[in-house]
């Protein structure tokens, strides 16, 4: 009976042990999950850089076979960013005066001769769509992907978002800033059917990361 447990002990684990290799695979799991995503997402940053560095070799090389930029982006190679949206492109000297335009903060354009980017993971929001909730039908539920665009009528959402409103407060417990958005874009509702999200809306922000906890819009019930 003495060899028998000992053998017994030598092949396999106790219960015991088993559970304690599980608790310590999750705590790993858990330490190490954060930082994998870190890395996958700087991967595909780096490869939506490459991607715009080529697609902007391509447009000047257009530019100087045909003396102009072209109108969109068809026929110039993958279109799709590494999130899985399409590369945002603007022939400027076709956009002024008609709005769209990219500015800084002295509301200077961006670029001169065209405009070219990705909207990023989740847009330039920082929405993350498995984690960002908001109140809809009563309850709590998760925004899911593309929770703004979809919203908005066409290209109306370059031209018709919400500005930022009012004042900002920060809650040093939660770490989380919240502040609102303004109306829509333009004025006249009639040009912009739709829920228009994410304009009109309560906003809690993590103040490390900026990225949206919740967000509320005005007619939630």
């Amino acid at each position: 009976m003495k060899v028998n447990s000992i053998r017994l002990y030598i092949n396999g684990f106790t219960l015991v042990e088993l559970i304690l290799a599980v608790a310590v695979l999750s705590i790993l799991t858990a330490i190490a999950y954060p930082s994998y995503n870190a890395i996958i997402e700087e991967q595909k940053t780096n490869q939506a850089i490459a991607d715009i560095s080529s697609l902007g070799l391509l447009l000047e090389n257009f530019f100087y076979q045909k003396g102009r930029l072209p109108n969109d982006l068809q026929g110039f190679g993958d279109q799709i960013d590494p999130w899985g949206n399409e590369y945002q492109y603007l022939n400027i000297s076709l956009a002024k005066g008609k709005g769209g335009l990219r500015k800084d903060h002295k509301l200077v354009p961006i670029n001169t001769d065209f405009d070219l980017y990705s909207m990023g993971p989740d847009g330039d929001t920082i929405i993350n769509p498995n984690k960002t909730t908001t109140w809809e039908n009563g309850k709590v539920t998760k925004v899911g992907a593309d929770s703004s665009r979809k919203t908005w009528e066409g290209d109306q959402w370059k031209i018709g978002g919400g500005t930022t409103w009012g004042w900002y407060s920060y809650d040093s417990a939660l770490n989380l800033i919240y502040y609102g958005s303004g109306n829509p874009s333009t004025w006249n509702p009639v040009q912009r059917p739709g829920d228009n999200k994410w304009s009109m809306s309560l906003w809690a922000r993590d103040a490390d990361t900026g990225e949206v906890k919740w967000g509320i819009p005005n007619d939630s019930t």
